[in-house]
């Protein structure tokens, strides 16, 4: 809206500068010359005076014409002349006189401008100062020489000044029309000339100077406000000059007052009729609340999306959370699944070692009966010697199966790491196959340390199983054992491990490696690499809490194709000096005392009454608990050692014998089963007084620990 109103005050301007309106009225040639001698401004019969003869003839005395140039071209050869008029312009310029004038005479024979030959003819060249509202200058008029004249030589007319009565008055009347528009303009407005120089300004602008508004005229923006602000107004009006185009600027604004505020200003040349540029006209508006608006708005729209960003990142933050909690869930699921599997794997693996240890306890206990009962031809003895031999291997492959399912007790010792490598060593190479060479590096010197060797067997098995995996194109796995002295000042002390003195055991392959982004979770619980149905995620889990259980720390380093080194930092113990043996086993006393037998199974029941009963004791049977308890209430003798199974069918061991020393609280008691599990802890923590005896066993283990349990705690060993 601001640029066109300007657009067309910018056409009106064209027609009505203050100077052309001055020329414009007088009906003599007239000019207007600046104070360099050019000119600025004519009227139309100055125009036609160009076109005819005299001093001022000549198409080039136009606007931006040098005035005494021309005049002295057009008359070189009379100096006199020249010299006259170059001195009376420069007179009333310089203020030494208001107005002189020039009488010359035009060159007979010239050519007019309708071709007739122009006769001799005096002219008058009048130089009249001009200032304030027209501008700084000269008003130079041409005219005829009248013959009316005093004896001064000045002329009598009143023509003159009529002349410049009413040009003064329209002059003052174009004005008024012009400030009219302006005032009614809403906004700060003005006309400029091409130096700078307010012709009119409206009431707004007056206003927002603390001015009156005649007295802006003439006066220029260095005149009214900081020199600052004057340049870059001065410097936006030049622009627009050069440029001959509207333009639009956002200025800064102070007025008297000191109030800062924010102008958004439209800036139009003024052009002449010959399309020279002589002005600006302007147009100013306070956007200072518009732009606080904005920044208002700016920042809503900034809080506005702030908040948004906010809010679609807590969306975002929910739905990862819930789809990690998902994730979760779904692994947890998993793994309570794989977990339940394995649980019933456990207890299907201890069942099935309970009736199995019951059914090797058998073979054993008839093969040693026949061995030493049964007269037997040698090759009749080398047969059940091969079935008790095979019936003992069977027993350690029931305590594996214990072990797998975890109901086997965990007995810490004292050993030498060496000989358990070495004891591996064996397992290991079938194991493994035959394209996988297997190197063994133990310690020169003695490793103890005290773990439970079963458990560390099998940390073993494992890590061998994980290279095989790794190589299955074949390799080398190295297992080396070394001592050494860990502290803060060797450089090299794992976290969580304390300063001390250390075995370590290295198993290392040249298989395909583990990536680094996975190394930190290969210890994690149910975490594998392998496909699914290959592998439970429990392995090293496992073997990470053995070591952490012994005390120690368990690292890994692998790159890609590089292979993978486990390294086990066990605490160095002292070994535990040998108890001296005695040349000759003392003779085991007989036996004299009662023993209460609860077993549910009939051979087995039946096999340990005769082994029992051939030592000297006296044997009472039972295959239940509450049979137990019926014959123990009705013998009348004493009962001096309770012998029972753990797990039977209506009641279980425990509770029979519970109810049974409930009556006889000086018997003793002896635990026997396929595996602890059956004894809801760890048989080592038994009450005084109380055993425990795994299955299988042998006749001699029987009878060993029936005679450890009745003979008093001193002559125990």
């Amino acid at each position: 809206m601001l640029g066109r109103e300007m657009e067309g005050s910018a056409r009106s301007q064209t027609q009505t500068h203050p100077i052309q309106v001055v020329v414009d009225h007088l009906r003599v040639p007239a000019a207007l010359i600046d104070e360099g001698g050019r000119v600025r401004a004519h009227n139309r019969a100055w125009g036609d005076l160009c076109s005819s003869g005299g001093l001022l003839a000549g198409a080039s005395f136009g606007i931006d014409a040098d005035f005494i140039g021309h005049c002295t071209a057009r008359r070189r050869e009379e100096p006199r002349l020249l010299a006259s008029v170059r001195d009376a312009m420069h007179a009333v310029l310089d203020g030494r006189a208001e107005e002189l004038s020039v009488v010359y005479a035009s060159i007979p024979g010239e050519i007019g401008r309708d071709g007739s030959v122009l006769q001799a003819d005096a002219f008058v060249l009048r130089f009249t100062r001009v200032a304030g509202e027209l501008g700084a200058g000269l008003l130079v008029t041409h005219r005829p020489k009248l013959p009316d004249l005093n004896a001064d030589g000045h002329e009598t007319s009143t023509q003159r000044t009529i002349d410049l009565e009413l040009a003064n008055e329209r002059l003052r009347e174009e004005q008024r029309r012009q400030r009219g528009i302006l005032d009614s303009i809403p906004d700060i407005a003005w006309l400029k000339d091409e130096r700078g120089r307010f012709l009119a300004v409206n009431r707004k602008f007056a206003e927002a100077a603390g001015v009156d508004p005649e007295s802006l005229v003439g006066s220029t923006d260095f005149d009214i406000w900081s020199e600052e602000l004057a340049a870059r107004y001065r410097a936006d009006d030049q622009r627009v000059m050069a440029t001959r185009t509207i333009q639009r600027f956002e200025e800064p604004f102070v007025d008297r007052a000191g109030r800062r505020s924010i102008i958004e200003t439209v800036k139009v040349p003024i052009l002449n009729d010959d399309g020279v540029v002589i002005g600006t006209a302007g147009l100013a508006r306070d956007i200072s609340e518009r732009r606080a608006s904005e920044e208002v708005l700016r920042r809503s729209h900034a809080d506005l999306e702030a908040l948004v960003a906010q809010r679609t990142e807590e969306l975002r933050s929910d739905i990862e959370a819930r789809k990690r909690a998902e994730e979760e869930r779904t692994r947890l699921e998993q793994e309570l699944l794989q977990s339940q599997k394995l649980e019933g794997v456990g207890r299907l693996a201890g069942g099935i070692a309970h009736d199995f240890n019951n059914l090797l306890t058998i073979i054993l206990a008839y093969g040693h009966q026949t061995l030493t009962k049964v007269e037997l031809p040698t090759q009749g003895r080398a047969y059940v010697t091969e079935m008790v031999t095979a019936a003992q291997r069977a027993s350690e492959l029931t305590r594996q199966l214990l072990a797998f399912a975890r109901k086997q007790p965990i007995e810490p010792r004292v050993i030498d790491l060496n000989e358990l490598v070495l004891s591996t060593d064996g397992l290991l190479r079938p194991l493994l196959g035959s394209d996988i060479e297997v190197v063994t590096l133990p310690c020169s010197e003695t490793c103890p340390v005290k773990v439970d060797p079963g458990q560390f067997e099998r940390i073993l098995l494992n890590l061998a199983a994980n290279a095989r995996d790794a190589m299955p194109g074949g390799g080398k796995l190295v297992i080396a054992t070394s001592t050494l002295d860990l502290s803060e000042s060797s450089g090299f002390l794992p976290a969580d491990l304390p300063p001390g003195a250390y075995v370590r055991l290295a198993v290392s392959d040249t298989g395909t490696g583990i990536p680094r982004e996975i190394l930190g979770d290969i210890f994690d619980p149910f975490f594998t690499t392998k496909a699914v149905g290959n592998g439970t995620g429990l392995g090293l889990a496992t073997c990470y809490g053995i070591v952490k259980q012994a005390g120690g720390h368990i690292t890994v380093e692998s790159d890609p194709g590089e292979g993978t080194s486990f390294e086990i930092y066990l605490p160095r113990t002292e070994m535990e000096r040998p108890r001296p043996r005695p040349t000759t086993q003392p003779p085991r006393s007989a036996g004299h005392e009662t023993i209460l037998l609860i077993e549910d199974e009939p051979l087995l029941r039946s096999i340990t009454s005769e082994v029992l009963d051939e030592e000297g004791y006296r044997v009472l049977t039972a295959e239940s608990g509450p049979e137990a308890i019926r014959l123990s209430e009705a013998h009348e003798g004493p009962i001096h050692l309770v012998l029972t199974d753990v797990v039977m069918p209506h009641m279980n061991g425990k509770v029979a014998a519970a109810k049974i020393l409930e009556a006889r609280p000086d018997a003793r008691v002896i635990f026997m089963s396929g595996y602890t599990g059956a004894m809801g802890g760890q048989p080592e923590k038994l009450d005084e007084g109380t055993s425990f005896l795994g299955k299988p066993f042998t006749r001699e283990a029987l009878l060993d620990r029936v005679r450890q349990i009745l003979d008093p705690p001193a002559l125990l060993l």
